[in-house]
């Protein structure tokens, strides 16, 4: 019996770490998508009061390159991203611009922005980015629909 349990557990620990490499297919949706910040740290990110305001966004490209909009601000810089769920910013550069409403969201911008270049791991569940710092969930971005493509009616000619 005690060699049954630990055969169990060592299945399980080994389907676990198995659980954390995606497909090649996963991974170009991974860098071709659009992703949402739906929590930052557990909470619900604060966005500008404007009406039409942007989303707070991260878009990872297949050629190692990120950018976003963070709030009030876009970013850019480069990413090393692998199928086995490690991830790794470089210096990331912002533009300029301040916005003093709502109250702390140039805080939350800044504290996205240093998330960033902490985090080490992440997982794609449920149409959901999820990026870790020491297995601790920092981030949950959600996958954005693809923009509408422009109706493209054809003239007999």
């Amino acid at each position: 019996m005690p060699l049954l349990l630990l055969c169990s557990l060592c299945t399980l620990f080994l389907s676990a770490c198995a659980g954390r490499v995606i497909g090649p297919d996963e991974l170009e949706s991974v860098v071709e998508s659009i992703w949402v910040l739906e929590r930052i740290e557990g909470k619900h990110p604060l966005r500008p009061q404007e009406p039409n305001a942007e989303p707070i966004t991260l878009e990872l490209s297949g050629d190692g390159r990120a950018v976003g909009f963070a709030g009030a601000n876009r970013f850019f810089g480069q990413v090393e991203i692998t199928p086995e769920g490690e991830i790794r910013f470089g210096p990331l550069g912002t533009t300029r611009r301040y916005l003093d409403e709502p109250t702390g969201l140039m805080d939350q911008e800044n504290r996205l922005l240093e998330i960033l270049s902490e985090v080490d791991t992440y997982r794609v569940h449920d149409e959901r980015l999820i990026l870790f710092r020491d297995g601790r969930k920092m981030l949950i971005y959600r996958a954005s629909p693809p923009p509408a493509q422009p109706d493209r009616k054809t003239t007999p000619g």
